[in-house]
């Protein structure tokens, strides 16, 4: 099939498919790495407590977890350029409004609006995967496509502290927005895959999807070992530099750089898990597990470090959690999505991503009240390496069993 003189077969379009979701995967992206820099100033600016701080990232999942569902099952029946529109306009114009927010239960709701926006990411990031790379390099495409995630989280951490030190945090907020809507533009503009290049084979009715994803074991393994997974990267996110200005003695500044560090090795870590996702195969599970467990290790390593450590000692230790913590996704969601029969990528990984993104929002504020009740990091940090840990359990005794006998998510 040609169009606009683009043949929809090979491997050289579906690389230019790659780049072009993972230029909107960023874009989206800023609504939680993006954001994290900008919290301490939101804290300074309102006076809040941890866990209080910690809502904001939470009330963005919860709203990709309320919407996510219909949002994927509406990707796999309209297709990605019928639905994104709708999404980037809830993400750039609740980010806008944030920016005028005078109360912190202001910011939650418009965060809350925001997480709507964002929900579209993931089931059309897989979708496009799924539909136009080869089997053999979809862990790698995968690992590509979401180093849109840290993408995004360097340009905050780089850039966000100094504006909004200098112009406000409001200001840095506002460039957020519209960066957000520029990048819509040009995505809508280059992404001009036919409808039924995207179509050729359609999901069931919604409630029928649900009723059927709803009994499925093998996406409650996913979903279950996906929790612990999503939970560590982001509360790794929010807190970093919280931890580092509070317990470490650094400024924001200095934490913002940590920060970029940690999402420069999660995208290392993304690709080369990647590829060994797919030197790996039909053993991408075991792959996930190894990470999972290597996650465990760093994050005991956190509450390891203190304010005697030097800049040396919680580089390395930050660029661990980056390489392990923040690097699953790539693998976890060809595993996921190669579970599914064709034409339902996007629903069963929006149904799974929702499941995921409710342990991630009552954890993070839950993190943050284990801090502000010890007046330290360091009891949280023990939980979220505990919960990890349960998490490399449940890979290990009921993922990798089910991939093994190749259970299909049917619909």
């Amino acid at each position: 099939m040609k169009t606009g003189g683009i043949r929809y077969k090979g491997n050289v379009f579906a690389w230019i498919v790659v780049l072009i979701v993972t230029l909107q995967l960023t874009a989206i992206s800023l609504l939680h790495e993006g954001l994290a820099p900008v919290l301490p100033f939101i804290q300074r600016s309102f006076n809040a407590t941890n866990a209080q701080i910690g809502l904001i990232p939470g009330a963005v999942l919860l709203g990709g977890t309320i919407a996510m569902v219909i949002i994927g099952w509406l990707t796999d029946r309209l297709g990605i350029r019928s639905v994104l529109p709708f999404a980037f306009a809830f993400m750039g114009g609740g980010m806008a409004l944030l920016s005028i927010g005078n109360s912190i239960n202001q910011l939650v709701f418009l965060a809350f609006l925001m997480g709507i926006g964002a929900s579209t990411g993931l089931p059309a990031t897989a979708k496009a995967i799924m539909t136009f790379v080869s089997p053999h390099r979809r862990a790698l495409a995968m690992g590509f496509v979401t180093m849109g995630g840290p993408l995004a989280g360097i340009i905050g951490a780089g850039v966000i502290p100094w504006l909004a030190e200098n112009y406000g945090w409001q200001t840095a907020v506002r460039i957020m927005a519209v960066t957000i809507v520029a990048t819509a533009v040009v995505f809508m503009y280059f992404y001009k895959i036919p409808r039924e290049e995207e179509r050729k084979t359609q999901p069931p009715t919604m409630l029928r999807a649900l009723r059927q994803l709803s009994r499925n074991r093998a996406l409650w393994a996913a979903a279950l070992s996906g929790i612990t997974l999503v939970v560590a990267n982001d509360v790794f996110i929010t807190f970093l530099i919280l931890w580092l200005r509070d317990d470490l003695f650094m400024n924001v500044r200095t934490g913002g750089a940590f920060l970029a560090l940690a999402l420069t090795a999660s995208i290392v870590g993304r690709m080369a898990w990647g590829w060994v996702g797919d030197y790996w195969g039909k053993n991408r599970a075991v792959v996930l597990a190894i990470l999972s467990l290597l996650s465990v290790f760093s994050l005991v390593a956190v509450t390891l470090t203190n304010r005697e450590s030097s800049n040396f000692t919680v580089g390395v230790v930050v660029v661990m959690a980056g390489f392990t913590t923040l690097s699953w996704q790539g693998v976890y969601h060809t595993v996921v999505a190669e579970l599914t029969p064709a034409g339902t990528t996007a629903s069963v990984t929006a149904f799974s991503g929702a499941i995921r993104r409710l342990g991630a929002f009552g954890m993070l504020p839950l993190f943050g009240w284990l801090v502000d009740i010890n007046d330290n990091y360091i009891v949280a940090w023990r939980t979220l390496a505990v919960v990890a840990f349960i998490g490399t359990v449940i890979l290990i005794t009921r993922l990798i069993p089910l991939t093994r006998r190749n259970e299909l998510i049917e619909l």
